[in-house]
């Protein structure tokens, strides 16, 4: 690979992170409130390969290439509910929905329908909460050991009493990296945030990194005035040190976490060109956050939620404009508030070789 290729802009460099960086590593594919009931299925791209996420008569989520044995047509191109089978569009060739194929009809002549000893190509996959994994190729670590670090920040907020509360996506005209950087960036708050400053302030901010995880954290003020709002249900087991503190996590390539004693949120920055990309956002409660004397602070959350990342996409903007430019070089990164995002540099450099 040339040395000189922008890697913000490149095609042949965004093309080579596709089949190293999100092929080597877990990485969320999507979520199982996608496919909430048995029969349901739903196509998602991970390191530019079609996949499909698939809720199977046993309840398990299965994960399978989103690719026909037969002549290689993709399965499913939208989500779907309730099916019985999985049927390619080309020949009618039907699968059960745990992958095994069931018929090849007409396959050995007009009328003369047949089966086989062959399966959809499985991939591995792993779930915490609702947050679905995958590993294209084979794992190098097993994925329980891959997310007890994030596990174990998790338990200090309870968020395992966290329940589904919307989705929504975003399209960014800006390279992938540039989001997860920009998430680890605590430094930009109080120019680019003005609500959001008022509730962690910028001189608050620390940061560590534990890999995969790259670690911010700050205290956190609930008001009117600023884009975190008093008065929502905690989740059952926050830790006295971690109630009233904000922890911003990016896992591993390009999974990011918001976590409080009232809300967990998911940001899932996924690639779909050197200069663009789509972010979807998932918002998780308390159980007991929802009910009608909840309901109007939810979506206050989710206003002040959109504005501030609002601001981002504005500086996304300009972030993925200004690193195409012939001049710019590696920068002067601060060495207190850029560390997170200069190793999470290092880790991509270093997964490309």
């Amino acid at each position: 690979m040339a040395m000189t290729e922008n890697i913000y802009t490149s095609p042949i460099h965004f093309s080579a992170e596709l089949r190293t960086i999100f092929r080597r590593n877990w990485v969320c594919a999507g979520f199982a409130s996608q496919i909430p009931d048995p029969g349901d299925m739903a196509p998602v791209t991970v390191g530019g390969l079609p996949l499909m996420l698939v809720r199977g008569d046993d309840g398990a989520v299965r994960v399978f290439h989103n690719v026909c044995r037969h002549r290689g047509s993709t399965l499913i191109d939208a989500p779907c509910q309730g099916r019985k089978m999985i049927r390619c569009p080309y020949h009618s060739w039907v699968y059960s929905l745990s992958g095994a194929l069931v018929q090849r009809p007409h396959f050995d002549g007009p009328d003369k329908h047949s089966a086989a000893e062959t399966h959809l190509w499985p991939v591995s996959s792993g779930i915490w909460g609702d947050l679905i994994f995958v590993h294209i190729d084979t794992p190098k670590v097993a994925f329980d050991d891959f997310i007890a670090p994030l596990k174990a920040i998790d338990d200090n907020y309870g968020i395992s009493d966290a329940r589904f509360d919307e989705t929504f996506d975003i399209t960014i005209d800006a390279n992938w990296k540039l989001l997860v950087e920009n998430f680890v960036d605590g430094y930009h708050v109080a120019s680019v945030h003005p609500a959001l400053e008022r509730s962690v302030p910028t001189r608050t901010h620390s940061f560590r990194t534990e890999p995969p995880l790259f670690i911010g954290e700050a205290p956190r003020n609930t008001g009117e005035q600023g884009s975190y709002v008093a008065g929502l249900p905690e989740f059952s087991d926050v830790s006295d040190t971690h109630r009233g503190t904000l922890t911003y996590i990016s896992v591993f390539p390009n999974l990011c976490v918001n976590m409080t004693s009232d809300r967990f949120s998911v940001y899932l920055m996924r690639p779909e060109a050197p200069n663009r990309s789509q972010e979807t956002i998932c918002n998780y409660y308390a159980s007991a956050a929802f009910d009608a004397s909840t309901e109007d602070l939810r979506r206050t959350m989710t206003r002040n939620q959109i504005a501030f990342n609002a601001e981002d996409i504005d500086a996304l903007v300009q972030l993925q404009i200004g690193r195409g430019s012939d001049v710019y070089d590696a920068g002067q990164p601060s060495p207190y508030w850029d560390t997170n995002a200069e190793r999470f540099l290092a880790m991509c450099r270093t997964e490309l070789v």
